[in-house]
């Protein structure tokens, strides 16, 4: 009798650890199952920042007499139409993901010392001046013109509160391009083209290669709601479609000068 409950006894608590273990992997595979449905969630619910290309519309403005580059638009500007004039340029910021982007900061960042650089060497008319030390001094001595950027306040941290997906928000978030990144190139180009030399010739005949200027590089930081903290770089560079010399004017304030379109790509991922 004690042998036969003591085989009943093996047997009920063989057929528990059984069920202890079937009941264990029921919970495991339960949690595995639970974890990639999140993950699934989390990878295709989540922001997805980019960056849309921009025309920029350069103009030249008289001062003496003579017309400086340095006024632009992101509309293409009529003359006596003052409703679009601007001497700022915004990049639109998108969200073409399926959820909310939150605390987003941005920063801008270039090489100034080697956009100085390709600047000095394209400078045979030795028309503008270009210094940095404390800040950006951009000066034309012949015409007394002069003026001064904060560099560091234009590339410093910006912030967005948040964005909503564009299927949401059909408005775009916009970004402003830092105006010395915006004059150093313009002065770039002017200086490759020849366009304040006496003498001119063909741009091809220079062996300038017009993307050796340095490209400006947007760093993108931001959470989603999950409080995951996503990171992106693009780099812009300007791509120049159509070009008139700025001193073929035909009033005294402004004419179309060049049209610059800033092209935008994903760099790195971080």
């Amino acid at each position: 009798m004690n042998i036969l409950l003591d085989c009943m006894s093996s047997n009920i608590d063989w057929f528990s650890s059984l069920t202890l273990i079937a009941t264990l992997i029921t919970a495991l595979a339960t949690l595995w199952t639970v974890r990639e449905v999140k993950k699934q969630r989390e990878t295709s619910y989540h922001p997805e920042l980019y960056l849309g290309n921009q025309a920029v519309f350069f103009y030249g403005h008289k001062w003496e007499d003579k017309f400086l580059p340095f006024s632009y638009s992101t509309e293409e500007i009529k003359d006596g139409d003052d409703s679009s004039w601007s001497n700022s340029i915004t990049i639109d910021l998108y969200n073409l993901g399926f959820a909310v982007s939150k605390a987003v900061e941005y920063k801008w960042d270039f090489d100034i010392n080697e956009a100085i650089e390709q600047i000095h060497s394209t400078n045979r008319a030795k028309y503008f001046n270009v210094n940095y030390q404390k800040g950006l001094e951009i000066s034309v001595p012949s015409i007394k013109y002069q003026q001064f950027h904060m560099v560091g306040n234009q590339l410093r941290k910006g912030n967005i509160n948040y964005i909503l997906p564009s299927s949401i928000e059909k408005i775009p978030a916009k970004i402003i391009v830092p105006s010395c990144y915006i004059d150093l190139y313009i002065i770039f180009l002017m200086n490759a083209l020849g366009y304040y030399e006496e003498k001119k010739d063909d741009v091809q005949q220079r062996n300038i290669d017009l993307d050796n200027f340095p490209p400006l590089i947007l760093t993108l930081t931001y959470k989603d709601l999950h409080g995951k903290t996503h990171s992106k770089k693009f780099k812009l560079q300007f791509s120049f479609s159509t070009i008139t010399s700025p001193e073929n004017l035909t009033n005294d304030r402004r004419e179309y000068g060049q049209q610059l379109i800033v092209s935008s790509e994903i760099d790195i991922t971080l």
